[in-house]
């Protein structure tokens, strides 16, 4: 059986026992979209889905769905009943109740809200090496909502099928309106930047690595709290993320903001991996050193 088929029944387990449990979950419905060199899955929930091969492919290299696949968003909005909103493509996750339509080739819209909240997402593929996200939350609570935080991240896993390695050069390559984390693959070189592209945002936003933890949500409190800085890097099989905080939403109005995954592939040296010497080898050795044991001892002698 291969690798894909045996994710595909995971998920339809996976699925089934949280519906058992009374917890929200995706649809069915997922939506491809393609242009250029990209291709993605995406979920109703609006992460990248491992329901297809093609979570997010890059010239038909796969970050996303070559590991352990996981793909998330964080909604934190204390007042609103069911915060924090956890969505996450490793659980089938749907806490906004949100779901997926393409408007075309290369674009899709996510919508949903729950408790006068109300949440959707644009993405799209504006050029050949970019997949874009544009979020917009609009507040129909009636009251205020402060210390609103966003976050967004993936596992990236690029050298993972064709290399046999999960492991990343992940850099801090920009901070506040210019946040952005990369993330190489050692042996391939295929990188994935999420940066931050809100235009003269008026809210703080930073860039994460989590270190030693590739496969679970990153609240954006936790990162922001971070403050890692520009340059600040790992070389594990590590999580990159993006959060935002979006500070006070006022009744009635709406907060705006966007990022971006900028696809390329840079030079890099492969990892030299040390060779095991073969038995014939070992012999050699052993022979030399009772070789060098012996003429020590004559010395002695003479």
């Amino acid at each position: 059986m291969n690798k894909f088929l045996m994710r595909r029944i995971t998920q339809t387990v996976v699925l089934t026992t949280f519906a058992g449990a009374g917890i929200t979950t995706a649809q069915a419905a997922d939506t491809v979209i393609r242009s250029g060199d990209i291709a993605a899955t995406i979920s109703d929930a609006g992460y990248f889905s491992s329901s297809t091969e093609l979570g997010l492919s890059f010239r038909g290299n796969e970050f996303v769905n070559a590991g352990t696949f996981q793909s998330w968003y964080q909604l934190n909005a204390p007042g609103v009943s069911g915060t924090p909103f956890v969505a996450e493509q490793s659980s089938n996750s749907n806490p906004l109740g949100a779901s997926a339509s393409s408007t075309g080739v290369g674009t899709a819209i996510v919508s949903g809200g729950t408790s006068g909240l109300n949440f959707s997402q644009t993405i799209s593929i504006p050029s050949a090496s970019q997949l874009a996200v544009a979020v917009t939350l609009t507040n129909n609570t009636g009251h205020a909502i402060n210390n609103v935080q966003w976050g967004v991240g993936m596992d990236p896993d690029q050298d993972s099928l064709t290399h046999g390695d999960p492991s990343t050069i992940n850099t801090i390559a920009g901070l506040g309106n210019d946040a952005a984390v990369s993330a190489t693959g050692r042996y391939s070189g295929y990188t994935v930047t999420l940066e931050n592209t809100t235009p003269d945002s008026g809210f703080n936003v930073a860039a994460f690595i989590d270190s030693g933890n590739c496969c679970n949500a990153v609240n954006p409190a936790d990162a922001l709290a971070a403050a890692q800085g520009s340059g600040f890097n790992t070389v594990s099989d590590d999580s990159i993320s993006l959060a935002y905080d979006l500070g006070t939403i006022a009744a009635g109005e709406t907060a705006s903001f966007s990022y971006a995954y900028n696809m390329s592939v840079v030079p890099v040296t492969p990892p030299i991996t040390p060779s095991i010497p073969e038995p014939e080898t070992y012999a050699m050795l052993l022979a030399g050193l009772g070789l060098v044991g012996f003429m020590t001892r004559r010395r002695k002698t003479a």
